[in-house]
């Protein structure tokens, strides 16, 4: 499957550059999760969208029961179908800034249940075993 020139530099502002991830043939790419000790792209379920009193859609990553990290969906979010057991399912690559990483009071999102806050520490490690894993993904 053939790139466009958008494609092309939209991963690479996302990735990093082409060295940090790889085209497979049947249209797949395997990433790099670890960018640096403070940068990461981490593969989750935990995001949702909500109208902004602009009335504008945003997007957070749930960190607890009660708290988000506000997202820019533009340099922080690709929409992936990720591929196991032969099997896709919708999921979300979400790069990650320590420096960045404040979280917010937001309400309590039905299906999202924590037993703890996850860390921008916690969320690196979690990065790491999915890169150890080199889960296949699918851009959509």
């Amino acid at each position: 499957m053939a790139l466009n020139t958008r494609q092309v530099k939209e991963r690479d502002y996302f990735f990093g550059n082409r060295s940090r991830y790889s085209n497979k043939a049947d249209g797949c790419l395997v990433y790099e999760s670890i960018i640096s000790d403070n940068e990461i792209i981490v593969q989750t379920d935990h995001v949702v969208s909500f109208l902004n009193k602009d009335n504008e859609v945003q997007f957070v990553l749930l960190i607890a029961n009660n708290k988000c990290i506000y997202l820019n969906y533009h340099r922080q979010i690709k929409r992936v179908t990720r591929f196991e057991n032969g099997k896709g399912k919708k999921t979300f690559l979400v790069k990650l800034n320590r420096s960045r990483f404040k979280p917010y009071y937001c309400k309590k999102y039905e299906g999202h249940d924590f037993e703890t806050e996850m860390s921008f520490d916690g969320l690196f490690e979690e990065a790491r075993l999915q890169g150890l894993r080199k889960e296949k993904v699918r851009m959509n």
